[in-house]
């Protein structure tokens, strides 16, 4: 999830250092968690050979030894790697005497400035840097892997995978989350489309939870947009409806009363409200001690209906160390609503907010995501429709500008020419401009007059012409 804030980062400041940490996590969960199947491990330890952090820290000497003298004095002063160590352990966990953790103490072009560098020439030293020093890493025994793969924690990278496909203009990254996306489609789901939670050696199994199908109705949502594959929709469609059958509180609203007779329940059965294998198969259950008894009427179930029967069916609104699957299910329901003009979709967003207000007005911080959702619903957000072949030039263009600004609160749908709309609401009635690509930005579908070029198209959105681009061109992005 953090490779996504550094993609948001990266938009809102347009530093490349934010974009490069984006990739290098990319890159990293790509080459070292995913399986050759194409689903995604869910982690490596923290240690190896018996030693925390063994695997990761460098001292002095070492990097020496791989880069040279000059170049490992360089990477050294990047780095801030000193003989003293920058990472005091005094318990035994680590490796003994001085130690490094390597992290960039300036940021790139001060660092450059500071050593008489060009900041390409340093981009270039330290993509050799980054070569060298993995080789010499990967002599070093690995810790070990956690190689259950989840369909939850899945969804999430797929989701933020693809949006850096889009935000970087980096298409493997979509190619690496469709991969992801057919191994939970094809092997994480019952002859009834209902998904599995974790699959482990060919084995999948142990009922789906709500933050599964809501990660990944959000993962497949972004991957449409990172594609503009329709089947990924038919999927996030179908994956919603069977959420909304199984996991949804269909209940009347209840009185005062029963309300508080529930929260005394729930409050007792306390450790009872895990399901059977969610600590196992990866991150603690929310239906706990943390969560919050049925309010009736509105929001979703942790398990589903036909699950292990519980003391109590709880929610859980809390976003922490990973969303809520309320808040994430809230977004995916808004963006859905807007994609197919569904009124009952938005509804049961609107359900969720009724249900967990008083609860984000007492302490909003712990509602981060659901916030998100809250905002996108009162924010008017833009339904945008990109019309033109993916293969043209202009329509690429047209994408990499809508991508390059931080636009949080958007919808976007395409179609390769008229009469293309396959059931979206966003995309009725629209076509190419005197047959070239177009983008047609609108809000509660009353749409402005079609973009056919860069300038246009951020004025639509109240951004000003890049300096450097003059207003009828349509080759830049910034």
């Amino acid at each position: 999830m953090v490779s996504a804030i550094y993609l948001d980062a990266f938009q809102v400041t347009d530093n490349p250092l934010y974009a490069d940490t984006a990739r290098d996590i990319f890159d990293y969960v790509i080459n070292d968690l995913q399986s050759p199947e194409g689903g995604f491990y869910s982690t490596r330890d923290a240690d190896s050979e018996g030693l925390e952090g063994a695997y990761y820290v460098w001292t002095v000497e070492q990097v020496h030894d791989v880069l040279g003298e000059t170049e490992g004095a360089l990477f050294c002063k990047y780095y801030d790697v000193t003989a003293e160590g920058n990472w005091f352990e005094s318990r035994g966990h680590a490796p003994a005497g001085p130690k490094n953790i390597l992290h960039i103490s300036k940021p790139p072009e001060v660092f450059a400035k500071l050593h008489g560098l060009d900041a390409d020439a340093l981009r270039g030293k330290i993509a050799d840097w980054h070569r060298k020093m993995l080789a010499a890493r990967a002599k070093r025994v690995a810790p070990g892997l956690d190689d259950k793969i989840l369909s939850g924690w899945n969804g999430l990278m797929i989701a933020s995978l693809a949006k850096g496909a889009r935000v970087l203009d980096e298409p493997q990254y979509a190619q690496a989350a469709a991969r992801a996306a057919e191994f939970v489609l094809d092997r994480m789901r019952t002859d009834k489309g209902r998904l599995l939670r974790t699959c482990r050696n060919g084995h999948a199994r142990l009922t789906g939870y709500l933050n599964d199908y809501a990660f990944m109705i959000e993962g497949l949502l972004n991957l449409y947009e990172a594609t503009f594959d329709r089947r990924w929709l038919e999927h996030a469609v179908a994956l919603n409806d069977l959420l909304i059958q199984h996991y949804h509180d269909d209940a009347p609203p209840q009185t005062a009363t029963d309300a508080a007779a529930e929260a005394q329940t729930a409050a007792e059965a306390g450790s009872a409200a895990q399901p059977a294998g969610a600590e196992a198969a990866g991150g603690k259950n929310t239906g706990g001690q943390n969560a919050i008894p049925p309010a009736g009427g509105a929001g979703f179930f942790f398990i589903a209906d036909d699950a292990e029967q519980l003391i109590a069916r709880t929610k859980n609104p809390r976003d922490g160390a990973i969303p809520s699957g309320n808040s994430v299910q809230a977004m995916n329901l808004l963006r859905l609503a807007k994609l197919y003009d569904r009124p009952d979709y938005r509804a049961l967003a609107e359900g969720i907010f009724r249900t967990f207000k008083p609860l984000v007005a007492s302490s909003p911080g712990q509602f981060e995501r659901l916030l998100c959702a809250v905002d996108f619903y009162h924010g008017d957000p833009y339904e945008v429709a990109v019309v033109g072949p993916l293969d043209a030039d202009a329509t690429q263009t047209l994408l990499r500008a809508l991508y390059a600004e931080y636009l949080p609160n958007k919808i976007v749908a395409h179609a390769a020419g008229a009469d293309a709309d396959g059931g979206l609401a966003l995309l009725r009635g629209k076509g190419l401009v005197d047959g070239h690509p177009a983008v047609y930005v609108c809000q509660d579908y009353r749409c402005k007059k079609p973009a056919g070029t860069v300038a246009d198209l951020r004025a639509q959105f109240g951004l000003p012409t890049p300096a450097s681009q003059p207003a009828g061109a349509a080759s830049s992005t910034r």
